[in-house]
């Protein structure tokens, strides 16, 4: 942005340019003057005497002045002295053109004499200026220089552009130049029109060396300025104005012009048409370049510099497709341009410098200098003066850019400076505001996370379904809410330095293991794969626990809103003691240029609307946390997907020494201050299992619990599913982060078999945040506890637990009498009406139905029922006495068919365990049809198990009926028969009932009893 200064008057504006110019023209006429030759000789009649010239290494000379010229032809040294051709001979000034006709095309000879001193140097070099356009130099009958190809016609010819040099030995003291010249292409002049020099090899080289020396500076400087301008423009993307793009493309084609121009520095093989149109379009281009510059920078709003612009466009195609006959008409409409341009460019210069702006005045004395600049370059081309390359015009001009750039560099700086401040202190109220906006919004959000949860637990039934959605949604929300206002008090701890890491050796299978199980509840129905390769032999990482969570919680949280499809890995390799921790997704990845911003606090990066943005903290925290573990992070993304990458250093063993050596005293003083802890209970018989991979936790539990209750310990969470159904558990206790499988996968495990009421789990761990807890929850824990555990508080949650086992436990001694009360009323009044009908029809027959009533209420009511077994004879004779019973009621309604292996009567089974079975196949299955059916129950002995098998051909039942029927858990509205018998068959033999059905085929039941039993 251009500074704002106070305004100038026209007068003043004009004053100063008038007075900038004449400094300039006083520069470049003193440069002028220093290079005008000394009095040197003169030709005359085509003779130039040099026999008095002193040839030194500091100046050549000229040779000027009158020349023989024969026009129409091309003669060599030796016609010239046998021909007499002094009629066609005629006296010409070089350098001038050779003839007044338009155009002066045509061919001829030019021929001087020069006598040299007798003591000349033995190598002498001659140099051409400027020849129109095709030349051959021949001296004592020796070709010298070609400059093009002559020809006699312009179908021949190839003309050359700049000048030309070479060396010779002169063999006397006197020289023939001849010069043969055409021209065919240039229509402005002809001939020899730049001055022939003559000189020694080192005057000859100094003089051409000087000029090529300056025209390579000034390019090479004015390239650098165009890199700085481009390197500004795009690696600043594109955040700069477009002035600073035509900035740089002015000054590029401006080198390129003075690389091509006078000396010609930079040869291109063209021909001279070809040569004069790339000059003609690179000073167009320039000027248009700077048009564009100027537009910019003043902000220029004028129709007229869409005409102006169409006007360049247009010469520039003119020129692009003239040819030689229309030259004129090309120079013409380039001056013509020139001076609507400039005239353009003073006119909003000396506005823009006239309404205030200060920085309006360099460029005004900018464009003055090419002004100049151009104006001495057409005298020089229209051959009013004779300089060498003149580069000071071109110096002021970097100069003049050079204050501008940094007059902008140091106003900026100050801006920047300022912004700084306001941004900080801006930066620092915001960071204050979400402290405590996060620690306000907590309590309300959480009310509300518990509301919706709570309504939708208790009023479950009520609801419809679009409505429990929303309820989840609104839970989903408010959980991913409060997951931001965590993030937003972390990073505001980080920008306080307040975080203090507690590092120490930590198993990273076991930390990825506990991360993977974590997020498989934060998938939200996504189709994604959460893998983790990190082995159980990977070498311990030393890093603060809790942090590291937070690191691989962001990132692979971040990875699962990005990927909807696919997997998300978690690998881990060992460079130079560091550990390098990768997190692979096959999501949507990250557009190449919003990389580098992706690490910035509050950074939006997200390329689809669809997805549901943060606030964009999350993988800043990730970063300043591994940094602060000394380590890095970076990031790798392509179409097919995302990789994160960060390094923590490895734990050493003496680090791993020190903190056992403290961890133990430590544990050790804690156990014993809580196990005499003056907490008392009286003495029980529940038991307890603590499962925890670390020795030391488990001692430490068992201290505190082991006078009140039985302990069962075990370090393997995959052994310990495995001795749960061997022993009588009342209680687990276990640790969340342990390696092969984490606390909240085991506790799934155990809730595949187990309610939360009949095997209460309290899990334990580090971790308090809110997504820890939840996840806890929703993997079926009773209880969640975080350490150091404050042992008065341990002793009294697990009190609350066993006493809840204890009355579930005390509930299932009658849950017998509970199916015996299931009796249903018409079942009852049903048999008795049966007995009374058959009072009057068959006497045997209702004695026998009497009897067979009687024993099946019994059995029923038989005190055996209330233990956890009984011998399967006895389910089979209550068995068979209901079946007379209902035989008897529905004649051939129904048909019984009984298959039944022998051996099996010392066999235990769960009592009340078939003949529920049987009566749900009657009632809800072959009764429910009109026509009645048959219902086969068989037990077949097997080497290691018996299996009873009750099959049914009756109407059957749907999927989801049939897991309803089997789900362990209990509810008000739940029949008692087939669900009660499943959840106790779980309990005892670890696997419960089979159920395979199909509407309209009818059911099977089967379930299996160990032979060892």
């Amino acid at each position: 942005m251009l500074m704002e200064h106070k305004q100038r008057s026209k007068k003043k504006i004009f004053l100063m340019i008038g007075i900038f110019l004449l400094i300039l023209a006083v520069f470049r006429t003193g440069w002028w003057v220093h290079y005008q030759p000394s009095d040197q000789p003169v030709a005359k009649d085509g003779v130039l005497d040099l026999s008095d010239w002193n040839f030194t290494n500091n100046e050549t000379v000229a040779l000027d002045g009158e020349w023989k010229f024969i026009p129409n032809e091309f003669i060599d040294a030796e016609t010239l002295k046998q021909q007499d051709i002094d009629g066609t001979t005629k006296q010409i000034i070089v350098p001038e053109n050779w003839n007044d006709s338009n155009p002066p095309f045509g061919y001829g000879t030019y021929y001087l004499d020069v006598l040299l001193p007798t003591d000349a140097d033995a190598v002498l070099g001659i140099k051409t200026l400027d020849i129109s356009t095709a030349a051959n130099l021949y001296i004592n009958d020796q070709l010298i220089v070609e400059h093009g190809t002559i020809a006699t016609n312009a179908e021949e010819i190839k003309g050359a552009f700049g000048p030309r040099s070479n060396l010779f030995s002169p063999n006397s003291n006197e020289l023939s130049i001849i010069v043969h010249v055409a021209n065919y292409e240039m229509p402005l002049s002809g001939g020899i029109i730049g001055s022939i020099k003559l000189g020694n090899d080192i005057a000859l080289s100094k003089e051409a060396h000087l000029s090529i020396v300056l025209q390579s500076i000034i390019a090479i400087v004015f390239f650098l300025h165009a890199i700085y301008a481009f390197s500004i423009y795009f690696m600043g993307n594109r955040k700069f104005g477009k002035e600073i793009l035509f900035f740089g493309i002015m000054f590029l084609l401006h080198g390129l012009t003075i690389l091509i121009d006078d000396d010609v520095v930079l040869k291109l093989s063209l021909s001279f048409i070809t040569y004069q149109k790339v000059l003609f379009l690179l000073f167009i281009a320039t000027l248009l370049a700077l048009v564009l510059f100027i537009k910019y920078l003043f902000n220029v709003q004028t129709p007229f510099y869409k005409w102006l612009v169409r006007l360049f466009i247009t010469t520039m195609i003119f020129v692009l497709f003239a040819t030689v006959h229309t030259y004129f008409i090309i120079a013409a409409a380039v001056i013509l341009l020139y001076i609507v341009a400039l005239s353009f460019l003073f006119y909003y210069g000396v506005k823009s410098t006239h309404a205030g702006i200060q920085d309006a005045l360099l460029i005004l004395l900018f464009i003055a200098s090419y002004t100049s600049n151009v104006l001495w370059g057409a005298f020089i081309n229209l051959d009013l003066v004779t300089m060498p390359f003149y580069p000071f015009d071109f110096l002021i001009t970097i100069i003049v850019v050079a204050l501008l750039l940094f007059r902008k560099h140091i106003h900026l700086s100050k801006v920047t400076d300022l912004q700084k401040v306001e941004l900080q202190e801006l930066d620092k109220a915001r960071d204050e505001f979400l402290a405590h906006t996060s620690h306000e919004l907590r309590n309300p959000l959480h009310g509300m996370i518990n509301i919706a949860e709570s309504v939708l637990e208790n009023d479950d039934e009520q609801l419809s379904i679009d409505s429990k959605e929303n309820l989840q949604l609104l839970s989903n929300i408010g959980n991913r809410m409060g997951h931001t206002l965590n993030d937003l008090h972390t990073i505001t701890q980080l920008r306080e330095n307040r975080i203090k890491l507690s590092p120490s050796s930590i198993d990273l299978h076991v930390i990825t293991t506990f991360i993977i199980d974590m997020l498989e509840f934060f998938k939200g129905g996504k189709n994604i794969e959460l893998t983790s390769r990190i082995s159980a032999d990977f070498p311990n990482i030393w890093a603060d626990e809790n942090r590291l969570i937070q690191i691989l919680f962001n990132l692979v949280h971040n990875a699962i809103k990005y990927t909807e499809n696919g997997s998300i890995l978690i690998r881990g390799e060992v460079k130079e003691k560091q550990a390098f921790i990768y997190v692979q997704d096959t999501g949507i990845g990250i557009d190449p240029s919003k990389m580098e911003s992706i690490f910035e606090p509050y950074a939006q990066v997200d390329p689809n609307p669809s997805i549901e943005a943060g606030i964009g903290i999350g993988l800043a925290i990730s970063k300043k946390l591994v940094e602060l573990h000394g380590g890095e992070i970076t990031v790798h993304s392509n179409e097919r997907g995302t990789t994160f990458a960060f390094s923590v250093p490895l734990s050493t063993n003496e680090q791993v020494t020190e903190l056992n050596t403290n961890s133990q005293s430590i544990v050790t003083t804690q156990a014993n201050e809580l196990t005499h802890l003056d907490v008392r209970y009286p003495p029980s018989d529940e038991t307890i299992l603590i499962v925890d991979d670390d020795p030391i936790n488990v001692k430490v539990i068992a201290q505190l619990l082991n006078s009140e209750y039985n302990i069962i310990t075990c370090t393997d969470p995959r052994k310990a599913l495995e001795r749960i159904p061997l022993q009588n558990i009342d209680l687990i206790i276990s640790d969340v982060m342990m390696p092969n499988m984490s606390g909240y996968e085991f506790t799934e495990k155990v809730r595949e078999k187990y309610t939360i009421s009949e095997l209460p789990i309290v899990l334990i761990t580090a971790r308090n945040t809110p997504e820890d807890i939840q996840v806890a929850f929703k993997s079926g824990a009773n209880d969640y506890l975080v350490k150091p555990v404050n042992a008065l508080e341990l002793k009294i949650r697990v009190r609350a637990l066993t006493n809840l086992k204890h009355y579930i436990k005390e509930s299932l001694k009658f849950e017998a009498a509970w199916l015996q009360a299931q009796i249903q009323p018409h079942f009852l009044f049903n048999t008795l009406n049966s007995i009374a009908s058959l009072a009057e029809v068959d006497m045997d027959q209702m004695v026998d139905l009497l009897h067979a009533f009687g024993e099946y209420l019994q059995r029923s009511f038989a005190l055996i029922n209330l233990e956890p077994t009984a011998p399967i004879y006895h389910a089979i004779e209550l068995t068979n006495t209901y079946l007379v019973i209902e035989k008897t009621r529905f004649r051939d309604r129904l048909k019984i068919e009984t298959d039944i292996d022998e051996g099996i009567e010392h066999l235990m089974i769960p009592p009340l365990s078939i003949q529920p079975l049987i009566e749900n196949a009657i009632n809800h299955g072959v009764l429910q049809k009109l026509e009645g059916g048959t219902v086969k129950w068989k037990i077949k002995k097997h080497p290691t198990y018996t299996e009873v098998t009750i099959a049914d051909d009756g109407v059957g039942m749907n999927e989801e009926k049939v897991i309803k029927i089997l789900n362990i858990d209990v509810s008000v509205d739940d029949g008692v028969g087939v669900k009660n018998t499943n959840r106790r068959l779980i309990h005892l033999y670890n696997e419960g009932l089979k159920i395979h059905s199909e509407v309209g085929k009818g059911t099977t039941i089967s379930f299996r009893i160990p032979n060892e039993t």
